[in-house]
């Protein structure tokens, strides 16, 4: 990580970067550091005022520099991709300090989700909550979900063609004697009894 402290300091937030006081309580932050991991990622840097104000973490009332190199010791599912880097600087007291530099990596592969079970997303310099539809439309852009894998909450047995299942059995050379239900359900097609997108389309 390269930056300048003049870029820390006096860039103005956005998609890319978010700073932060040392008062701020670890697990709040937590929030940020996702949503640059399911954007585009970003740097949050710790230790420095929304106004550009270096205040560090020698003020009484800062969190430590470890606590919040922990801050994500909960996403044991789905880690953040995240490096760490100590500035030392003068803060506006005049005083030997040093600022926090995190830089987050984006998620190509999976959803970051938070212990609540909350995904978070940057949008421009805000981090906002998805609802549950943005949540799967961006497990569907990371390859967690498939719409064919999604149920269908109105079909029943009866909109599957039991011709076309034994014509799929024959074609699979399984067991004819097998009902629509199990045929489906080794092929993952019915779940929690409902059928799938994909079982309909069968």
């Amino acid at each position: 990580m390269n930056y300048s402290l003049e870029y820390l300091c006096f860039t103005p937030e956005s998609q890319y970067l978010e700073r932060k006081s040392a008062r701020k309580k670890p697990r709040e932050l937590l929030k940020t550091l996702i949503g640059f991991a399911n954007a585009d990622g970003g740097v949050l840097v710790i230790g420095v005022e929304d106004d550009g104000r270096i205040t560090g973490f020698n003020h009484s009332k800062a969190h430590s520099i470890e606590s919040f190199q922990q801050i994500d010791r909960e996403l044991v599912s789905t880690p953040i991709m995240k490096r760490f880097d100590i500035i030392p600087v003068t803060n506006e007291g005049g005083e030997s300090d040093n600022i926090l530099i995190i830089c987050v990596d984006p998620s190509v592969n999976r959803v970051i989700v938070a212990p609540n079970d909350v995904v978070y997303l940057r949008q421009g310099d805000e981090t906002i909550e998805l609802s549950y539809e943005r949540r799967r439309m961006l497990e569907y852009d990371r390859g967690q979900r498939y719409v064919e894998d999604e149920l269908v909450l109105d079909a029943t047995l009866e909109d599957i063609d039991e011709d076309l299942i034994t014509e799929f059995q024959h074609h699979l050379g399984t067991e004819v004697s097998l009902t629509t239900v199990e045929v489906l359900k080794a092929r993952n097609l019915y779940r929690d009894g409902y059928i799938t997108k994909a079982g309909i389309l069968l």
